[in-house]
């Protein structure tokens, strides 16, 4: 599953090198935004300035690059959600993972927004990559056989610039919102390869990391909070015991509790800052909703529940609830909806007989290029380990994990896709596919069934 790939226990193994460049990047993320009331402004201290801390910082990057005319500007704001006091994992194992005026011990969480910008200074430097999947990484490699602290540092350094930049002035005008929900114990930021493509062609993606829920979260103190206080238990759909079924049932619907309430808080933020120029470019009266796997499920039911709330959304490998049974999908939407499935994510993760029946304007997308590519692409392949893997190092830990087509090819597929479809249904831009009138694929390694239909697609 999804929570056991990425959970591990942390040991930090850097040189001086790689501890300046901790440093670095916990001062440079602590600029977010301390939003318990109104946020207050970003910090004074320039990334200019840190940069100059630093005896070297390369940042050659394995992310794809955005290919929109806007350069991609990245703003956090952390919330206390008071709607949800104590905290549902608040207890003594985790009390350090709360900021210290939170003294009712709320639930908090921090939205991680990209936005597009007009800037085009050659003198900003790009937003270092997020501190907490670096560490993770960095634990992971160390497990490798021969492995030197050398060689570390250079494979976390490789991967450590991103395309965004921090804090830096939004484009003038209004741009349609979408609402980014990740899987479960996967922050917002391992997401960059699809979310700075959409930003970069006018888009405002705002992510919510939701303490506890996406993994460990880096707040404005410094701190990175503790992972889920919960145990996933050790097995793979279908072959999950009536009884973990049971307690995987119980820590999803845990997560998506608390994620729609922090979906919900972080709306009613940004639709009232009226001195704001960051939400005021937001048109929350064009917004969609995207997510992966549990985050996935989030979108689908919020869809479900609130079908006034988005215009239009995508679920990208819709995560089972339990054993299905209790909790099946549903697939007809009431508004446009895509589902994208990786190669063998509903044959391995859902009952054989099941099928989607799609409205109009809803549809089923595989990333490969034929139903019978069973391992051309993987659960993972979304994440920005679609093309980290090709980091010589990681490489070693990832590829089995991220199916056999190439890594930049489907993200580009993805892309295409997103893209495509929230023009269509957010920017009213005409689409013959999403307009109805053909329904063909977008891409040379993808394919799909537009509704009204019923598709099995023999899977």
């Amino acid at each position: 599953m999804h929570a056991n790939f990425l959970s591990r226990t942390f040991k930090i193994f850097f040189d001086t090198l790689t501890i300046l460049t901790i440093i670095y990047v916990v001062t440079l993320l602590t600029g977010c935004n301390n939003a318990v009331g109104t946020p207050p402004d970003a910090t004074s201290q320039t990334q200019s300035q840190l940069v100059n801390t630093l005896p070297s910082m390369t940042g050659i990057t394995y992310l794809a690059k955005p290919t929109g005319p806007y350069r991609v500007g990245y703003k956090t704001f952390h919330y206390i959600n008071t709607n949800m006091c104590p905290d549902i994992y608040y207890n003594e194992s985790t009390a350090s993972s709360f900021s210290q005026n939170n003294k009712q011990h709320c639930h908090e969480f921090v939205a991680s927004v990209f936005y597009p910008s007009n800037n085009i200074s050659n003198k900003l430097s790009r937003t270092p990559y997020y501190l907490p999947i670096l560490l993770k990484l960095s634990d992971m490699l160390a497990t490798l056989p021969d492995i030197t602290k050398s060689d570390i540092n250079k494979a976390i350094e490789s991967i450590s610039t991103t395309y965004t930049y921090r804090n830096i002035k939004v484009a003038s005008g209004k741009f349609p919102v979408i609402i980014f929900a990740p899987g479960s114990q996967t922050q917002v930021e391992f997401y960059q390869n699809i979310i700075t493509q959409l930003v970069s062609n006018g888009y405002i993606v705002i992510g919510i990391d939701s303490v506890f829920v996406s993994g460990k979260i880096l707040l404005p103190n410094g701190t990175i909070t503790s992972a889920p206080p919960v145990n996933f238990p050790d097995c793979d759909f279908p072959k999950c015991t009536v009884q973990q079924l049971k307690i995987i049932e119980q820590i999803q619907s845990d997560f998506k509790m608390v994620q729609t309430s922090d979906l919900y808080y972080m709306l009613n933020q940004f639709k009232y800052k009226e001195n704001d120029q960051l939400a005021k470019s937001m048109d929350f009266n064009h917004m969609g909703g995207l997510g992966h796997s549990l985050g996935a499920r989030l979108i689908n039911e919020v869809v479900l529940n609130d079908p006034m709330l988005f215009k239009s959304a995508i679920a990208l490998d819709v995560a089972p609830i339990g054993n299905n049974e209790d909790y099946p999908l549903a697939t007809q939407m009431p508004i446009p909806f895509l589902f994208g499935m990786s190669a063998n994510f509903k044959q391995a993760n859902f009952p054989i007989n099941m099928k989607f029946d799609l409205n109009l304007d809803s549809y089923y997308v595989g990333f490969a290029p034929t139903v019978a590519n069973e391992d051309y692409s993987q659960h993972m392949s979304y994440s920005d380990l679609g093309t980290f893997q090709y980091q010589p190092l990681l490489k070693t830990l990832f590829t089995s994990a991220l199916g056999m087509g190439n890594g930049y090819n489907i993200i580009n597929s993805v892309n295409i896709y997103l893209l495509q479809f929230f023009d269509t249904y957010l920017k009213d831009k005409s689409n013959p596919v999403f307009n109805h009138k053909a329904c063909i694929p977008l891409s040379s390694n993808s394919y799909i069934s537009c509704g009204p239909t019923e598709s099995n697609l023999k899977i």
